[in-house]
């Protein structure tokens, strides 16, 4: 159990750096995909982050 804690911790992790990632390229002047579509993906990631980020705080103090 502490093995899929653990990569839920990691996952949500690296959503939440995916969010920061594309969400300073969604202000930089000239990016290839619109400013809305990185958005959209940002805030996506950042919530499926935070969800999993609560998910795994979750089972840690359950276990």
């Amino acid at each position: 159990m502490t093995g899929v804690i653990f990569g839920l911790f990691v996952i949500s992790f690296l959503l939440i750096i995916a969010t920061i990632n594309l969400f300073l390229a969604s202000k930089r002047t000239a990016s290839y995909p619109p400013k809305h579509v990185l958005k959209k993906r940002a805030m996506t990631f950042g919530a499926s982050g935070m969800v999993l980020f609560l998910l795994a705080f979750t089972l840690y103090y359950v276990t």
